[in-house]
């Protein structure tokens, strides 16, 4: 689902909070505290995404100018009513996908989330040998 940046704020020195609004976060399912989304960042002004089902290797096969930055965050809260999700960020520099650009220009043109289970939600971690 396609989502705008609808508000930043400085949580820490080193840590923001995202909020990100969209149509479809009115229907996101949200499975608990350690739901965890994928973002798909745009590396430029335009947000290019693969289309496929077998999008890891279409991602993998763009031209690092246009491949997107993807992350997976957890989330922090969502508000169903209002259409809003919001995401922490630990700012990492420059060196981070996100880092600079959350904090020098908040006005992301467009991020692409992507609903992935929660961790509990997998199961137990299987036991070490």
């Amino acid at each position: 689902m396609l989502v705008t940046v609808a508000g930043v704020r400085r949580l820490t020195p080193r840590m923001v909070r995202i909020t990100l609004a969209g149509d479809g976060v009115g229907d996101f399912h949200y499975a608990g505290p350690d739901h965890l989304v994928r973002l798909f960042l745009p590396v430029g002004e335009e947000l290019q995404l693969p289309t496929s089902s077998d999008w890891w290797a279409e991602l993998q096969a763009m031209p690092a100018d246009r491949r997107p930055a993807v992350r997976n965050y957890t989330v922090r809260h969502i508000d169903h009513a209002r259409r809003r999700l919001d995401i922490d960020f630990a700012l990492h520099g420059d060196s981070g996908p996100a880092s600079a650009r959350t904090v020098e220009r908040p006005e992301w043109p467009q991020i692409s989330l992507q609903r992935i289970l929660a961790a509990s939600a997998c199961g137990p971690a299987p036991a070490a040998s």
